[in-house]
């Protein structure tokens, strides 16, 4: 008599069962496959998916892209192994459709909390909205977007120069208003190009005495980087190997992504900026700093959205000549602000909400009040720079909200003239 484990190996030799892994090789493997299972695709994206079989299966090139077709034949031919009440999903906003569909075969009902900063969405699936995220997750539950309204890791020193950044990057995305403050303002090394990568080992000493330092710099800096903190006998270690020392790390700036670090040296920003999605990537290397921030620039290389931004003492080092962002969200027009204008001598719209209209009443009593010979806005919101307009956007939305939360409309102006009156005594900031 036969046992069972011979029947069944005799079975398999016969009719062998095809696993998700060989199916999925053997749909990409195969053109006419591809064509008849095809449902959208035009000639040259089913090209794309087209690899030719190797001999063995343990042979073949699986990417990462492939894990999640294989958990989706996986689900239609044999289904998932568990399914959970509630899913907690964070970095949703670079997730490929593929991975949804994962996520979703993974729930019981819909039931889930989906985190991510679409400012921070990067590579092949990156999105300017949650819509294709609401859509491919959507199980007929109803669903909700809550935004982050207050920042507490990263500092508002160093939030202050990433607002302008968000501002081109994402420009659909509210920034959050930063309430944690430190002491020591962002630190700007502008310094010449054979001088470069010495000055980013000199600030990685000066950092890294007890910090966690990242030094976020593009691959094609990192050689440079290599031999001048051998130079220095620095110790450090690098995101491509998939590991983080506890002291001094060098990130590129797609790895930087969730990451937290003491102090951050950002290299080169401009150079960063040029990168597919560059600016977004740029506003992550900025915002990665939890105390101490470094901005390490060449001169004739310093970004026109920091101009307005960096000390005269640290600008007075560039060339006259510096480089703009290239991002086609700036036009030159930006370049030069428009002439001053006086805000007092601008009537306020008349709107219907009473915030405004006592708003409106408060400037025009902050003119009349104000002391003769007094201080007065040098620079108007409507002549500023688009890069400062953004850090003053934050905080008028700020100061609305808690006006209108915490003081009656009738007593707005008040509040607003004696602010103007305590300002004007503060001493002047050297």
């Amino acid at each position: 008599m036969l046992d069972a484990s011979s029947i069944e190996g005799a079975l398999e030799r016969m009719w062998p069962q095809l696993t998700p892994a060989q199916f999925v090789r053997e749909l990409y493997g195969s053109r006419d496959r591809l064509i008849k299972a095809n449902k959208g695709f035009d000639e040259g994206e089913l090209d794309l998916l087209y690899r030719p079989m190797v001999a063995r299966m343990a042979d073949e090139p699986w990417t990462k892209a492939d894990l999640a077709v294989v958990d989706l034949a996986q689900t239609l031919m044999r289904g998932v192994p568990q399914k959970y009440e509630h899913i907690v999903v964070d970095e949703a906003q670079d997730l490929s459709h593929m991975e949804l569909l994962a996520l979703r075969a993974r729930s019981r009902s819909g039931s889930m909390t989906v985190v991510g900063d679409i400012a921070q969405s990067t590579g092949p699936h990156a999105r300017d909205s949650w819509d294709s995220v609401e859509k491919a997750l959507m199980m007929g539950l109803p669903s909700q977007e809550t935004r982050l309204e207050h920042g507490y890791r990263v500092p508002r020193q160093a939030f202050n120069l990433a607002l302008p950044v968000l501002a081109e990057a994402a420009p659909k995305v509210e920034a959050p208003l930063v309430l944690r403050d430190v002491d020591q303002e962002p630190i700007w090394t502008i310094v010449a190009e054979d001088q470069f990568s010495c000055a980013v080992a000199k600030a990685v000493i000066d950092r890294s005495k007890g910090y966690f330092v990242g030094v976020i710099a593009h691959p094609d800096r990192w050689e440079d980087l290599r031999i001048a903190f051998d130079q220095q006998g620095l110790k450090w270690a690098e995101s491509s190997s998939g590991e983080l020392s506890g002291a001094i790390n060098l990130v590129a700036p797609e790895d930087a992504k969730g990451l937290e670090f003491d102090a951050v040296i950002v290299v080169d920003p401009q150079r960063i900026a040029e990168m597919p999605h560059g600016m977004r990537l740029l506003y992550i290397a900025l915002t990665r700093t939890t105390t101490m921030l470094d901005i390490v620039i060449p001169e004739g290389n310093v970004p026109r959205l920091f101009q307005e931004l960096i000390p005269p003492a640290a600008l007075s080092r560039t060339a006259e000549n510096e480089m703009d962002f290239h991002s086609p969200l700036v036009s030159e027009a930006q370049v030069e602000p428009p002439p001053l204008i006086d805000p007092f001598s601008i009537p306020m719209p008349a709107v219907p909400h009473a915030l405004d209209g006592a708003i409106s009443a408060a400037v025009a009593l902050t003119a009349a009040v104000a002391p003769a010979g007094g201080p007065r806005p040098s620079e108007p919101f409507s002549s500023l720079p688009s890069n400062l307009q953004s850090i003053v956007e934050v905080w008028v939305k700020h100061y609305r909200e808690e006006l209108a939360q915490s003081v009656a409309p009738r007593l707005i102006p008040a509040v607003i003239e004696r602010l103007y009156e305590e300002i004007a005594t503060l001493p002047d900031k050297p």
